[in-house]
């Protein structure tokens, strides 16, 4: 006789249960690890310069960091140490055999007084949203899918574009952070 084994389907399915679980956990604790409750960035700092220095040197970093100071900033109050900037993101994602490209819009907001700098990025909004010459609905900025409905966007696709334009706008913070607590340029 010709042992049948009849354990052999039911060991597949438990592998493949195995496998849906711990992809399960890992996406949970990727998403644990990298969450953020909204879209806004907040740094604030100290630094051994004085209020017209850090002005100063905030605005050499918008006009090097945007190239058209003029054009991006919306605010400037010397007296207060406030200079506000109206940033565009551009983002693009390749699939379907073709580029897709989405334009964000935010504000940045820098703020001075002696030896102490802040500044803040919010209100992220999708502004446009484009696959060759049709228009694709403006999705929100969330770190949770909000659903295809809502994106046109499968969940993988929309969370790759959120992390692109995080880290966009993380790198402006950084890179101000950096900038700022270089010796100043005008001191040369």
């Amino acid at each position: 006789f010709a042992r049948v084994n009849t354990n052999k389907g039911r060991n597949i399915k438990i592998i493949k249960m195995k496998k849906i679980a711990l992809t399960t956990l890992t996406l949970l604790f990727a998403n644990i690890n990298f969450a953020q409750t909204n879209f806004q960035w907040e740094k604030r700092d100290s630094v051994a310069k004085t209020k017209a220095q850090l002005y100063s040197d905030t605005k050499m970093f918008i006009a090097e960091e945007w190239k058209s100071a003029q054009s991006v900033i919306q605010n400037d109050d010397k007296e207060v140490g406030m200079i506000l900037v109206k940033g565009l993101s551009s983002q693009t994602l390749f699939f379907q055999m073709n580029s897709h490209n989405w334009t964000f819009s935010y504000t940045v907001s820098f703020f001075m007084k002696e030896n102490k700098y802040r500044i803040l990025i919010n209100n992220v909004s999708c502004t446009a949203a484009r696959c060759q010459q049709n228009e694709w609905p403006h999705i929100i900025c969330s770190d949770t899918y909000p659903g295809w409905w809502e994106t046109s966007l499968n969940e993988e696709r929309y969370k790759q574009l959120m992390l692109a334009l995080k880290t966009e706008l993380q790198i402006i913070v950084d890179s101000y952070d950096k900038y700022i607590k270089s010796p100043s340029k005008s001191d040369w």
